[in-house]
């Protein structure tokens, strides 16, 4: 071989050596778009308050670390309706 052909084959490989060691960085930049605020929702249900509070007597509790919620009126279909109290488990 001769010595121009050696140099040659070793340039050629050194060169695909280095392309492959060649690095490139992107970097992403993210700019926040500017966005109107949605104006606020405001729903009215009624605007009579509900009727008092009724009066309840708890029944007997059925079980160690129960705890009584009391009843409460509760707006559905267009009128209020009573929730009865009842006992929950914590």
């Amino acid at each position: 071989m001769s010595k121009t052909t050696i140099i040659l084959g070793t340039t050629a490989v050194t060169g695909l050596l280095l392309a492959g060691c060649s690095h490139t960085t992107t970097r992403e930049v993210v700019t926040p778009v500017p966005t109107a605020a949605a104006p606020p929702t405001v729903v009215v249900a009624n605007a009579t308050p509900p009727p008092a509070a009724r009066v309840e007597t708890p029944t007997p509790s059925p079980g160690y670390g129960y705890v009584w919620q009391a009843g409460r009126w509760t707006f559905r279909n267009g009128q209020y309706e009573w929730m009865p109290g009842h006992w929950e488990s914590p």
